[in-house]
């Protein structure tokens, strides 16, 4: 006598909710022997075929249950969403147009239908049917979240808000549409409504670490960095997977501040929260690891925490349909070459790409470039018209920006921002083009498979850099990070910049964070042996730096008047100021990079101390590029004894800076040969690519 199946069923489904389907699948089939056409059991098979990705066994299963019953609306829905998972949308739409025709009340075929049309781009027929979704079932947040994420992309975000908040009223509670609100909020800079938000969720639920976080995400976005690290030190006790975020965020903001007191074991916190991250399966999100950077970690862990954050980023990417890649063998004709970045622009790092395109060989490559932040002015103006094809990207996802890197077929794509705020790594997540290669300071492995290589130079690798580094090398001979020739503009004045006549000034204009109490320790070292000098600082507007740096100083026996400070300007000021300082004073931790290069062309020597990482090389890399072999230091002593040996030879100083200005044989400025040597790169690994061959690192 048969056995029942509606037990074997039910226990199928226990082993589901806990994830466990192919044990499910395996119970349901020996069954499925006895009792072929039992439609539960039919049913719960095409189930937990689609739940386990098995399309073809969900479609077999479904399609043999739609001839029992062929009226079913619900069966038809879930062989649309089959058909859409197998992105084969055409048929999707014609099998939820049927479960719509059987039951104009199935609120799941028409989300489903809205959703295609989504993937599509045909957004006003997508909200036509969510509108739909939502009339037919008023709860449903996963409607309201698809809408409002349409009318971001199409920059309606009033619209947006207005459909959450309606969302909000069935389902107050919803984790997602309340973060999806906020994103929302926070486009709209409306930072009251925001906190408002944050503050009702914790009321609610006063132990929400997550919320927490997000609140002193807000209050840094604000600007109130001090407040922010109230809420992110809360965070830092807590045993929830945002433990580490809340760390990093910390640190950042205590050296941001210029905060040193506890420096040491801030360093020891980061070191324990990041390996914390790296072993956390719940710890799904990208933590901002270029932190990491200002502080002195191993750099094992840092290339961890990098393939950590690859890793989440696959993981996000995979759930998304996009086409592989069609093997590529051809070497003739051009190499379509790309650039992506959020730097092609008027701001720190847009001076190192203003003139470079236009030196690339155009018989050989054809050059795109990918804006993800773009603003007209005279930077990015100059680069599109100066490339083949510039494209914005600042409103599109990810994908769809992967799509066009895709439909314009590009051979070789470089990205200029690695993990830094902004630099959508996502995008190269879907490999859009066969060879990604990471380049132009980013000095760090991105920890991933879909960069293939990265473009460093001889004078900032070590012998650990092959262990830290998922991509082969392309190891240049000189500094690996081409720069552009500086923009003419009026000259400021001197008294402009409130700095006193007739005396020496070292300067340091890098971010406040690169400066560390050591640091200031030798500089102060430097002001008491050189006492008509002057020391000429930026902190970034920031006033808790600044009092911080002054008290530091004061504390160790320099009067506050031999301090001066320098904060947010415009460009052409930011270099207009470098004219007036004497000697440029290098951080140690993380080296002056692009700034560096702005002070040389603009004749200011640089003095650097070379360290043990990347960060701390790019400096001397630079220097020995523009042939200042003696202004790179090998320790602390020689710094301070050649600081000082300048100021008393300031003449020397001066015939440094009329060759800095006047010679055209430095290699650091020949923007063009530096491309040549991208060039020379590019082709090498194009031709291993075609030819089928390995990568390997690549000496230039």
């Amino acid at each position: 006598m048969k056995q029942n199946p509606d037990a074997f069923i039910n226990t199928a489904k226990k082993l589901a909710e806990k994830g466990k389907f192919v044990e499910a699948r395996r119970l349901l089939l020996q069954q499925l022997q006895s009792f072929p056409a039992y439609s539960p059991l039919l049913n719960q098979l095409s189930i937990i075929s689609f739940q386990l990705g098995d399309y073809n066994s969900a479609r077999k299963f479904c399609t043999k249950l739609l001839l029992k019953n062929p009226e079913s609306s619900e069966l038809y829905n879930r062989l649309g969403q089959i058909y859409y998972n197998e992105g084969d949308l055409e048929t999707a739409e014609t099998s939820c147009r049927k479960a719509i025709s059987l039951d104009p009340a199935n609120e799941k075929a028409c989300y489903l239908l809205g959703k295609m049309y989504y993937s599509s781009g045909r957004y006003a027929d997508s909200l036509k049917e969510i509108r739909r979704s939502i009339d037919i079932k008023p709860d449903n947040a996963q409607s309201y979240l698809l809408a409002a994420n349409i009318f971001s992309l199409l920059n309606e975000f009033n619209k947006a808000k207005s459909v959450l908040t309606d969302g909000l009223k069935y389902q107050p509670a919803n984790r997602k549409m309340n973060f999806a609100l906020t994103k929302i909020l926070f486009q709209l800079k409306d930072f009251k409504s925001v906190k408002l938000l944050y503050q009702s969720q914790l009321k609610n639920d006063p132990e929400n670490y997550e919320i927490m976080l997000n609140m002193g995400l807000l209050y840094n976005i604000m600007g109130k960095k001090v407040i922010a690290n109230e809420w992110f030190f809360k965070c830092m006790n807590s045993y929830s997977s945002i433990m580490p975020m809340a760390t990093l965020q910390y640190a950042y903001n205590s050296i941001y501040l210029c905060q040193w007191d506890n420096y040491d074991w801030l360093v020891n916190k980061i070191i324990d929260a990041t390996k914390k991250y790296i072993k956390d399966d719940r710890a799904n999100y990208d933590l901002p690891i270029y932190i990491l950077m200002y502080f002195d970690v191993p750099r094992k862990i840092y290339f961890q925490a990098a393939k950590k954050v690859a890793d989440n980023i696959k993981a996000r990417i995979s759930k998304i349909k996009f086409p592989a890649l069609k093997t590529k063998k051809t070497s003739t004709g051009k190499i379509k070459l790309g650039y992506i970045s959020p730097k092609f622009r008027k701001q720190a790092g847009g001076l190192l790409y203003y003139d470079i395109f236009r030196h690339h060989n155009r018989d050989k490559f054809e050059i795109f470039v990918y804006s993800l932040i773009h603003k007209e002015d005279f930077i990015s103006s100059h680069i599109r018209n100066t490339c083949d094809h510039f494209f914005i990207g600042e409103n599109m996802t990810s994908k769809a920006i992967a799509e066009k890197i895709r439909s314009d077929d590009i051979d070789i794509l470089v990205t200029t921002a690695g993990y830094y705020d902004n630099m959508r790594m996502d995008i190269l997540a879907f490999q859009p083009a066969p060879i990604q290669v990471i380049a132009q300071g980013y000095n760090e492995s991105t920890g991933s498979d879909f960069i293939q290589y990265a473009i460093v130079d001889q004078h900032i690798i070590t012998r650990e850099t092959p262990n830290v580094y998922s991509e082969k090398l392309i190891i240049l001979p000189d500094c690996s990070m081409i720069n552009s020739p500086l923009p003419d503009f009026d000259n400021r004045p001197r008294n402009d910049f409130n700095l006193p006549e007739g005396v020496f000034v070292y300067a340091s204009f890098n971010q406040p964070l690169k400066i560390t109490r050591n640091t200031i320790k030798r500089w102060v070292y430097i002001l008491h042996h050189t006492t008509s000098s002057i020391f000429w600082i930026y902190d970034n507007d920031c006033k808790e730096a600044r009092q911080n740096i002054l008290k530091e100083f004061e504390d160790q026996g320099i009067n506050r008047e031999r301090i001066y400070f320098t904060g947010i300007m415009t460009m052409e000021n930011h270099w207009t100021r470098f004219q007036h300082a004497d000697l440029y004073l290098d951080c140690f931790q993380y080296n002056a990079q692009t700034t560096a290069i702005e002070a040389l062309r603009n004749g200011l020597p640089v003095l650097t101390l070379k360290g043990n990482t990347h960060n701390s090389r790019y400096a001397a890399s630079i220097l020995k590029d523009a042939g200042l072999d003696d202004f790179i230091c090998s320790t602390e002593q020689e710094y301070l004894d050649k600081a000082i040996y300048y100021f008393n030879h300031n003449k020397d100083l001066k015939n440094v800076s009329r060759t800095l200005k006047k010679s055209p044989d430095i290699r650091l400025f020949n923007t063009s040969e530096k491309v040549q040597e991208f060039e020379t790169a590019f082709l090498k690994i194009w031709a291993r690519y075609c030819d089928g061959e390995q990568m390997e690192n690549i000496i230039i």
